[in-house]
């Protein structure tokens, strides 16, 4: 190629070489055709090997390829490329945003010096518009709270990437992991400074306290402000600790992903025959919704009438509850590591998956995650 070939000198070579066909010339196109898929990170901590590279990779190339001064690129492309890279450094926005109330109430001097009223006025119709903005172009997908949450969460990780600007070179290339997590303490590793900011914002508040209280002889800003202070800084704490509890519980299980896929199947315990259909499903793995439980790690034989052939194998049941999936609430829910019975079977599951994969493309909904 012209660019001679995939950029390896950083750890996002997708950009990176689009960057330089760009410069050469090339020009890109939309293919409306789904050609591959991949799997978006299942936990936190796959989303922060990802998003760490991603960050570390666009330092690596703001740094030797700035798109601000690359020849032969468009003012347009310049722009872009610069806005894909610059964004990593919103976390720093964030982390002053975050600490903003903590520092007014350890000093009580506001960031602002103006009435209660007036600022008010000022900020509600600012922060609405730009509340009812992000709903509108989130076409229905935008959601208030899960949005500051996961904000919170790439926080830390973004500033860690961003240090690759000056010369703080990741160590090596580390794909996102796909299967089963290390566990919750290398998860608990990661959030660490999400708890130290738990303890500065407890201690603020306690001090904005003693301030309101005039335990310092009065406070130096305005009481309103201060009392709004330590609401916000609830609000914060409220967000982090959503943060931090959904990052612990969410840990992946599974070595495999499963497609949330309807299929029905025949179920053999040995003493019984039980009719159901399928709830997530992969040639190693899958749950299938039943009328009654099965015994947790029984051995039971299932027979999958996929669309043109019959497969069988045996399913060992590692999980077995009521399905929290909408509109099967009577159902009970039974997976487990699969084995199909033939390579042969295992292809046709694999052949199935594949033809469907274009529909996996579609938002769903009402699809939880078990073990």
């Amino acid at each position: 190629m012209s660019v001679g070939g995939l950029a390896t000198e950083t750890v996002t070579e997708d950009i990176h070489t689009s960057l330089r066909l760009h410069a050469a010339g090339w020009k890109s196109v939309c293919h409306e055709e789904v050609l591959a898929m991949g799997l978006a990170p299942q936990d936190y901590l796959a989303f922060t090997v990802q998003r760490l590279r991603w960050g570390q990779g666009a330092m690596q190339v703001l740094r030797r390829e700035n798109p601000l001064f690359k020849r032969g690129l468009t003012f347009a492309q310049r722009i872009n490329y610069l806005a894909s890279m610059t964004t990593y450094f919103e976390s720093f926005q964030r982390l002053i945003y975050t600490l903003a109330p903590s520092i007014v109430l350890f000093t009580a001097i506001l960031p602002i010096q103006v009435g209660v009223l007036p600022f008010v006025i000022h900020f509600i119709p600012y922060f609405a518009l730009g509340m009812l903005a992000n709903i509108a172009l989130g076409r229905g997908y935008y959601k208030v709270f899960e949005t500051e949450r996961y904000n919170l969460l790439k926080m830390m990780t973004f500033i860690k990437a961003s240090f690759a600007l000056i010369g703080f070179e990741p160590k090596s290339f580390k794909v996102t992991p796909k299967s089963a997590s290390k566990g919750r303490s290398a998860i608990t590793q990661l959030i660490w400074p999400y708890y130290a900011l738990l303890a500065v914002m407890l201690l603020s508040m306690a001090v904005g306290g003693l301030w309101l209280a005039g335990v310092f002889g009065g406070a130096r800003a305005n009481t309103v402000a201060l009392a709004i202070t330590e609401g916000w800084t609830i609000y914060n704490l409220c967000i982090i600790v959503a943060g931090i509890r959904a990052a612990i519980q969410h840990v992946t299980r599974r070595n495999t992903y499963r497609f949330p896929v309807r299929v029905p199947v025949t179920v053999e315990t040995g003493t019984r025959t039980l009719t159901g259909i399928t709830a997530n499903l992969h040639e190693q793995g899958l749950a299938v919704l039943l009328s009654e439980p099965l015994p947790e790690a029984a051995s039971v034989r299932v027979m999958m009438h996929l669309p043109h052939k019959t497969v069988a194998g045996t399913l060992v049941v590692r999980s077995t509850h009521l399905s929290n999936m909408q509109n099967d609430h009577s159902l009970w829910y039974n997976g487990g590591p699969f084995t199909p019975d033939t390579s042969i079977a295992a292809d046709a599951i694999d052949e199935f998956l594949i033809s469907i994969m274009p529909q996996q493309m579609q938002p769903l909904s009402g699809l939880a995650s078990s073990a």
